[in-house]
């Protein structure tokens, strides 16, 4: 296809040829972007139009019009403002005086940009050049900015400043052009007096939002004595500074001498004429033409000859009129012309890249030295010296595309001068960078001797061997001895069984570099499984960065022998698993070689083949011990690497495609060039070891090339490593995987290629269906939406003795004590303090009942999976600390709140997947309980509280272990205890230590026995791997994994549909292979892990189904913000989609389509941040989003919702929340604040997902991208039975046409884009060129469809009620010093607001000696409590912490209140966390009535939850309406104006048993393949109809949950006695009717 375009296009050439030929006239060739040259730094751009004559600014259409000259900047970019009258215009740029280049902006009409003027304004015009796109600030109002304001913490610096206000105009910047904007202060006297800790930035065009820069505030220290400061900032390039930093930008700068062409003022220094314009903080510009003949030149600093530079005036000599480009540097002192320096001035402007500086040889960190010679255009280069034995070793030289060859070598470690010069083509030559020689005229550099670096092994390893710390690069437990050249050895004793994960660290540092998996930098931790408990031997080399163990490494004395002669021996340097040495070998034949290798308990030889050596040199040999290869370079017949050929991607070598079922057949075909080899071998790693394969030849590829063929069934599931060996009867090679992302290979010596992978997975393996369908959404309950006020404060206490710190402010940001506490930290005024000791106990109210009102506008948004961060009860916000698996946080609600949510979620359509957190718990939980909350009669005890006692008794009483033991266990029996199951739970050492690990006391309080923690924080004990696994601690396994009723269970039982396992690669391969069948078993669940790197060794169908796709949030975020998380290092697009297919690759299908494929989460900053460059772990309050960040987000969703998987969206990201890394990233959901464009952006794309099959379970073609896009332009095809999209993304900030292939449909095709259906094209020669808007994409598809979105049901994030404020209750400490203070007989409130009441509080009543009187408040009621320490004992009696004391409005039984409503004069509904109700004593409530009822008798009646009244008393209504009634149990009350038996007429108390409408009935069950309309809520009851019931629960809260919450989905329906009538009815005439037609047609006969 590509010949018959060529020939078309030879034929239109000369056709065009001729007719330039006859007519005279030339017609300029068309440049493709690749093939156009850079910029010129000395380019012309005018403003040309019809807007000239008009307004005085020459003539019209005169490209050659130099007085509309735009000023040039830096990058290409040039700009000036002109004032223009009112009208319509047309304009464009043209470049150099001439028609033969111009540019048009977007507003594009007769190849021409019009604009269009209501009143006389200021345009600026701006010229993008490199990107060839021009900007007007009236049809381009974005690209510019309307004013630039400096905010910080100028208050107290500057005067009228205030703190951080965009908005202060008495700071506004000047605008010098180019996006430069500068200004200087004056600062106050009383700020000069001492030194000053400035942090600041400059923000836009009034308001936070409009692209402050830059994206972390700038700090700086000013000196005392300081009297201006000058700030200076670029948004064009984010670039900011100040004159602290940079004094020079002080400074101003003029062109003089003779090319200003008057010698009147040639070198008047005064002159402003010839002033310059700054380009950048340092840097000035000047341009002018200047016609032929020479001149002279200087820069003259601040119109003075103070300083002016050259010293010498410069010379310039023009041998052809040109436009010429003048560049002072006053930082550097120097000045640049585009004559004389144009290399230069193109690096100052940006227009060219720094070539790189060659020196001598560098010697590195790790000990290698690194040498570099300079040669474009040389053809090899080879590095010779007396560490390569000169010309006998000589290392050939590597070449970057600047000419620069370089080669890194370890010469050992002793101290030694090194003579060395290259061979450039053959020729010696010195080093011209190194001006040290030796008598001899070689190079020579003096290398130190080398003593190795600090090298340590952090992990969780490190909690192996009694570290209580992990992942901790300090920790010198894990140091490794430095055992010479390049490598380190590090013994660990008695490390005990169990899975584990470690990385290289160096220097005690994680940065700025770290070595994991294969040596890669920065690279996935290294999992590691210790069968038993045993020495480990851990051995690392700094050279290939690879470490090994000698569980699964085997370290051999391995000898070259010629019969019984030892030549040498061969060593595994490298650690790559080949050994290798090398020995000097006269000319000859060696028929007798042998390698002997040796193991602790084993001899073997292998016989190496005839070795022909046909001149003395230096040989080197080598060997796979695994698989005996043996092979060397000896040989001078070499095999042609370039004529071997696979591609792991293409069928046609690899067949079928990715991971592969077990018992399936596999096809491997290996390409080498026509009769270049004769055998052929696919080495294969799997988990039983190392498998020699040979390849038969098998005829020929399609281009003639030799096809060798392996067809392998692989026994077991799990991972296969493979690499191919080739030989033709004297050399070998091997070709194996060149990037680490598979696809196209490389070949070269064995050990010096990468393996390939492929998988084998389950032959059942199933993932459900929902989950591959599905668009999830991750929810932080707490700061998602607050649905039931009544719960706000039901647990007081956090962990230990801290206090829970309500947060009253729902739009305030979470507290970060660290930042706090940092000197010189500006704190955002909004965000919450509380105390600093203490973590993550600031809590703002969401609950359960908040994310059921939300529905509806998750409906809307696409939403049909909910993943909730841990309901269980715990003592954080985050509730990763879990206290009681087996009850929902009381601060979330309870599990009949769940099980109300699970129901409405079904009923729309949606299922929920559950945070599982099963490595570690709270140390203040019932399992553990350090501090001794949960001891109860009855009750299972605590580890802890069990080994403390234990080991009190042996420290303090001398009893050894056992006997210790004995009578712990007998003094809890007679306490009530018996049950001590969890002691076996966790390690708990008889270890107490009085100082921290900087030797500082710990206070006695804090000391306790020493535990393992997750990460080595104290406040999570992880449960114990015994003898490798945590499932071998067989109660905790019943308990939680895979018992009967076990955690797992219950909450599928009670309406979940799976799991996310939290840190799932810290618990053992056999405890997730036993609960996957736990949850399977309970049907069509879940299970999901939390797995950060390459997740192959799970989801292979026997433990997970899916991960949370982090690899896929770095492809999609790195793509979309140009570089990785350092914001330094670049990234194409085709890099991302390389990691992409990666995964696809290695994934299960099944797996593939469920992948969790999040771009953001709990544990990240939040996306918008990251792409405004806030990194992984930076401790920050993120800014408001840029524009650009806002711009580049809209390629999030695209993504997400077009490539395969489930699209994930963390809570608020839709919304265009903020957010640096925890807890920055845990900000409550802004309601009613978000942005309105990226919801229903969101939306969109969610719609189209649901509309299109092949989008979510379709096959995944990619599709190339034309050569000039390639590194900006995504694309790829989805494909299926149904459908066929056609998805491209654009990353660049401009409109592209660009044409992609269109792999799977036929050319002719019709494709429609979908977002824009007015957009379609024609597939043609299997491409199709399209149109893809700025930083957003098209997808392209062959049918289409109707694509329904409820925006209505999205106004809640953007334009809904806002959270209103909610008042906090008194903190416990503030009640007990009340207690304390209180006078005798008086009356003290331990409570308010359904504040929970804490065991401290009771306690201090309890004990207090003062006759005072005990009071809950609850709106206008009051109960009065008797007996105090009874209520007490009554809680400590089920082992509670907290009495529950909560009262509504309204009872449950709603049955009842229609029958006795109208004589109604009360109900309250009471509720308590106490058995049964029952308080051990009496409580006198108080509440008031209407006036109506003074001085009428009333009937108080319990009405427990079934409807069942009982009388307790009757009361007298007094004047002040007040009554009072006496209560032992809280439960439902009713006041009525009549006793209740005249009111309903009966002699038996009513149970109107369980109504249609009430909890429990289960509704319609999903229906397999019906998709509902997005955004249509569906009644479970009739999914025809909706419930415009308003729940009753919301009681005080200002935002009603959704505008629409009319329509959410309730779980019943009340059937009244007419309604079953109107059915009878209907019945009746049925039948009626049915006879009388029968009777017609049997007459009729």
């Amino acid at each position: 296809m590509k010949e018959r375009k060529v020939k078309r296009l030879t034929w239109l050439t000369l056709i065009l040829f001729c007719f330039t030929l006859f007519n005279g006239v030339f017609i300029p060739a068309s440049v493709k972007a690749e093939e156009q040259s850079a910029v010129s730094s000395n380019a012309v751009a005018v403003l040309v139009g019809d807007c000239m004559e008009s307004n005085n600014l020459g003539k019209n259409w005169d490209p050659a019009n130099y007085n509309n000259q735009l000023t040039e900047y830096k990058n290409g970019i040039y700009e000036k403002a002109f004032s223009l009258k009112k009208g319509s215009y047309e304009y464009k740029i043209a470049m150099n005086g001439t028609w033969d280049e111009s540019y048009c902006g977007e507003n594009v009409k007769n190849d021409k940009t019009a604009l269009e003027l209501k009143e006389d304004t200021k345009v600026y015009f701006r010229l993008d050049l490199k990107n060839k796109k021009v900007y007007d600030s009236v049809n381009n109002p974005e690209s510019f900015k309307q004013k630039a304001i400096v905010t910080g913490n100028i208050d107290n610096l500057l005067d009228k400043g205030q703190a951080w206000k965009p908005e202060d105009d008495n700071f506004k910047l000047d605008y010098l052009g180019g996006g430069i904007y500068a200004k200087t202060f004056d600062i106050k006297e009383d700020a000069q007096a001492n030194e000053y800790d400035l942090s600041y930035k400059i923000a836009f065009n009034g308001a936070w939002g409009n692209g402050e820069i830059p994206g972390q505030d700038v700090s700086v220290k000013i000196p005392k004595g300081t009297k201006k400061i000058t700030f200076i900032g670029d948004y064009l390039t984010g670039n900011v500074t100040d004159s602290i930093q940079t004094p020079e930008i002080v400074n101003e700068a003029s062109l003089i001498g003779t090319v200003r062409g008057d010698e009147a003022i040639n070198w008047k220094e005064t002159n402003t004429d010839f002033d310059m314009h700054k380009i950048d903080a340092t840097k000035f510009l000047y341009t002018m033409y200047l016609k032929t003949g020479e001149y002279e030149y200087k820069i003259c600093l601040n119109h003075a000859w103070k300083v002016s530079y050259p010293g010498d005036n410069a010379k310039l000599k023009i041998a052809k009129d040109t436009n010429v480009v003048f560049i002072a540097d006053v930082k550097d002192g120097k000045v640049y012309d585009s004559v004389n320096n144009a290399d230069d001035v193109n690096l100052a402007l940006g227009l060219a890249k720094k070539p790189e500086v060659v020196t001598g040889p560098v010697i590195n960190g790790n000990g290698t030295v690194t040498f570099k010679y300079k040669a474009l255009d040389a053809k090899e280069v080879y590095l010779a010296g007396n560490m390569t034995s000169w010309g006998d070793g000589k290392q050939l030289m590597t070449k970057d595309a600047e000419g620069v060859w370089s080669k890194t070598l370890r010469v050992g470690d002793k101290a030694q001068t090194l003579s060395y010069k290259f061979i450039v083509d053959g020729k010696w030559t010195v080093d011209p960078f190194n001006s040290t020689t030796d008598k001899d005229g070689n190079s020579t550099i003096d290398f130190p001797e080398y003593k190795g670096r600090i090298i340590t092994l952090p992990g969780s390893i490190e909690t192996a061997v009694g570290s209580s710390a992990s992942w901790d690069p300090k920790d010198d437990k894990m140091l490794f001895t430095y055992t010479g050249n390049g490598n380190y050895k590090l013994v660990l004793k008695n490390v005990a069984a169990g899975s584990y994960e470690y990385k290289i660290a160096v220097n005690h540092s994680w940065d700025p570099e770290n070595y994991g998996l294969n040596g890669v930098d920065h690279g996935d931790n290294i999992p590691f499984v210790n069968p038993k408990k045993q020495d480990v031997t851990f051995l690392y080399n700094d050279d290939s960065h690879k470490v090994v163990n000698s569980v699964t490494y085997k370290v051999l004395d391995i000898t070259l022998k010629d019969g019984e002669k030892e030549l040498t021996k061969i060593t595994d340097e490298k650690l790559n698993g080949i050994y290798s040495g090398s020995i000097s070998l006269k000319a000859g034949t060696y028929n007798n070689l042998s390698l002997i290798i040796k193991d602790k308990d084993d001899t073997k030889t292998v016989k190496v083949d005839s070795v022909k050596v046909n001149k003395d040199k230096i040989v080197t040999f080598y060997l796979d011990p695994t698989t005996e290869l043996c092979y060397n370079d000896a040989s001078d017949i070499k095999i042609d690497t370039t004529g071997i050929m696979y591609n792991s991607r293409v069928e046609d070598y690899k067949k079928p495609y990715g991971s592969t079922a077990e018992g399936e057949k596999i096809t491997f075909n290996l390409s080498t060039k026509k009769d270049m080899i004769t055998e052929a071998k696919m080495i294969i790693c799997g988990s039983n070891g190392v498998t020699v394969k040979n390849m038969t030849k098998n005829g020929t590829f399609s281009d003639g090339t030799d096809k060798w063929t392996l067809n392998y069934t692989p026994a077991a599931i799990g991972t296969y490593k493979y690499y191919f060996v080739v030989s033709n009867g004297s050399d070998v090679k091997a070709y194996g995987d060149d990037d680490g992302y598979f696809g196209k290979g490389t070949a070269g010596n064995i050990g010096e290629v990468k393996n390939y992978e492929f998988n084998i997975h389950t032959k059942d393996f199933k993932t459900p269906d929902w989950l591959k369908n599905g668009v999830m959404y991750q929810i932080y309950p707490d700061r998602f939406f607050n649905g039931d006020t009544t719960n706000d404060y039901l647990q007081t206490y956090s962990r230990g003795n801290s206090e829970y710190e309500f947060v009253k402010d729902w739009y305030s940001l979470p507290k970060d004590p660290e930042l706090k506490l940092k000197d010189g930290f500006k704190y955002p005024e909004n965000a919450n303090v509380g105390d600093t000791s203490v973590w993550s106990n600031d809590v703002y109210g969401g609950d359960l009942k908040g994310i059921e009102k939300k529905v509806q506008y998750l409906k809307s948004l696409g939403v049909t999976i909910l993943y909730l961060n841990p309901i269980g009860q715990s003592i954080s916000s985050h509730r990763y600390d879990t206290s009681d698996y087996n009850k929902v946080d009381p601060l979330l609600g309870t599990m009949d709140d769940f099980v109300s949510l699970a129901k409405i979620a079904k009923a729309n359509g949606m299922h929920i997947i559950l945070d599982g957190v099963y490595n570690h718990v709270s140390d203040d939980s019932v399992y553990f309980d350090r501090y001794g909350k949960f001891m109860a009669k009855g009750k299972p005890l605590g580890a802890y509280q069990y080994w403390s006692r234990v080991y009190d008794l042996m420290n303090e009483k001398g009893l050894n272990q056992q006997e210790a033991e004995k009578q712990v266990t007998a003094d809890l029996k007679k306490a009530g205890i018996t049950d001590l199951h969890y002691k076996d739970w966790f390690i708990i050492n008889n270890d107490k230590p009085t100082v921290d690990a900087d030797k500082k006391p710990i206070p006695v309080k804090d000391q306790h026995y020493t535990y393992e923690g997750w990460w080595g924080f104290d406040s999570m004990p992880v449960i114990q791997a015994l003898n490798g696994s945590e499932y071998n601690v067989k109660t905790w396994a019943d308990e939680v994994i895979d018992g009967k009723d076990a955690v797992s269970r219950k909450y599928l039982r009670n309406g979940s549909n799976g799991w996310r396992l939290d840190v799932a690669n810290e618990v053992s391969d056999e405890t997730w292979r036993a609960f996957r069948k736990a949850v399977k078993s309970e049907g069509d669940n879940a299970v999901i892990g939390e797995i950060w790197e390459d997740a192959t060794h799970y989801i292979l169908g026997d433990m997970y189904d899916s991960v949370m796709n982090y690899r896929f949030r770095g492809a999609v975020i790195n793509y979309v913000k140009g570089t990785t998380d350092d914001n330094v290092t670049t990234v194409s697009a085709k890099d991302s989609m390389n990691e992409l297919e990666k995964m696809r690759e290695q994934y299960p299908r099944e797996a593939l389509e469920a992948m969790m494929n999040l771009v953001g989460s709990h544990d990240t900053q939040r996306v918008l941040s990251a792409l405004d460059g806030y990194q992984k772990s930076r401790r920050d309050f993120a800014k408001p989003a840029t524009d650009l960040a806002k711009q580049k987000m809209r390629l999030i969703p695209f993504l997400q919702m077009t490539y395969v998987g489930a699209p994930t969206i963390y809570y608020g990201d839709e919304a265009g929340m903020v957010g640096c890394d925890d807890p920055d990233n845990r900000r409550a959901f802004i309601w009613g604040k978000g942005d309105k464009a990226q919801v229903e952006w969101y939306a969109k794309l969610a719609a189209v997902r649901s509309q299109y099959s092949s989008l979510r379970t379709g096959d995944v073609l990619v599709s190339d991208v034309e050569k000039a896009f390639a590194d900006d332009v995504i694309s790829y095809a989805r494909k299926d039975n149904d459908s066929y999209a056609l998805a491209a993304a654009n990353r660049q900030q401009k409109d592209i046409t660009v044409t992609i292939s269109a792999p799977g449909v036929k050319d002719g095709t019709k494709l429609t884009n979908i977002l824009n259906s007015a957009e379609s094209y024609t597939v043609k020669d299997g491409k199709v060129t399209v149109k893809i808007p700025s930083l957003s994409g098209v997808i392209l598809v062959d049918k289409v469809k109707t694509i329904e979105v409820n925006y209505d049901g999205l106004k809640d994030a953007y334009e809904g009620d806002k959270v209103a404020e909610r008042a906090i209750p008194k903190s416990q400490k503030a009640i007990c010093e009340e207690i304390e203070n209180a006078k005798d007989g008086s009356e003290v409130v331990i409570s308010d607001n359904n504040c929970s009441i804490s065991k401290g509080v009771l306690e201090k009543a309890a004990n207090s000696k003062k006759n005072l009187t005990f009071v809950i408040l609850r709106g206008d009621n009051k109960f009065i409590i008797k007996d105090v320490k009874a209520l007490k004992e009554a809680l400590d009696s089920i082992g509670y912490n907290d009495f529950e004391c909560i009262v509504i409005d309204k009872i449950a039984s709603s049955s009842l209140v229609e029958k006795v409503n109208n004589h109604l004069a009360l109900q309250m509904g009471t509720k308590t966390n106490l058995k049964d109700g029952k308080l051990g004593t009496k409580v006198v409530i108080t509440a008031k009535v209407d006036k109506k009822y003074a001085g009428r008798t009333l009937y108080v009646y319990a009405v427990d939850k079934d409807g069942k009244y009982s009388f307790i008393q009757s009361i007298n209504v007094k004047d002040n309406l007040e009554v009072q009634f006496t209560t032992d149990k809280l439960t439902d009350f009713v006041l009525l104006d009549d006793k209740i038996e005249n009111i309903i007429k009966t002699d038996q108390p009513v149970d109107p048993g369980k109504q249609p409408g009430d909890p429990g009935n289960p509704g319609t069950t999903d229906q397999p393949g019906t998709q509902q309309k997005p955004g249509t809520t569906v009644n479970p009851e009739n999914p025809a109809k909706t419930d415009n019931n308003k729940n009753p629960q919301n009681n005080n809260n200002t935002s009603n949950g959704n505008k629409n919450n009319a329509a959410l989905v309730k779980t019943g329906s009340v059937i009244n006695m007419a309604t079953i009538i109107v059915v009878a009815l209907v019945i009746i005439a049925a039948g009626v009717i049915t006879l009388i037609v029968s009777k017609k047609r049997k007459s009729n006969k």
